[in-house]
């Protein structure tokens, strides 16, 4: 049975006006903490204020 919220599943996900990546991170994860892992591995050095149209990844990540 696929678990379609799990953390461990990879998900793509199109920025919308207003949206910053510690949110976005509890949205995906159950975690807003992660937000810098998800940062990095999409190149982005502002978390805060993300584009609409902006195409985050999201890849499985482990809470430490």
């Amino acid at each position: 049975q696929n678990r379609r919220s799990s953390p461990d599943l990879s998900r793509m996900r199109l920025v919308r006006d207003g949206d910053n990546l510690p949110a976005l991170c509890n949205e995906i994860y159950k975690d807003p903490s992660l937000y810098m892992q998800v940062a990095e591995v999409n190149g982005l050095s502002n978390v805060t204020r993300l584009t609409p149209g902006e195409v985050i990844y999201f890849p499985p990540l482990k809470n430490s």
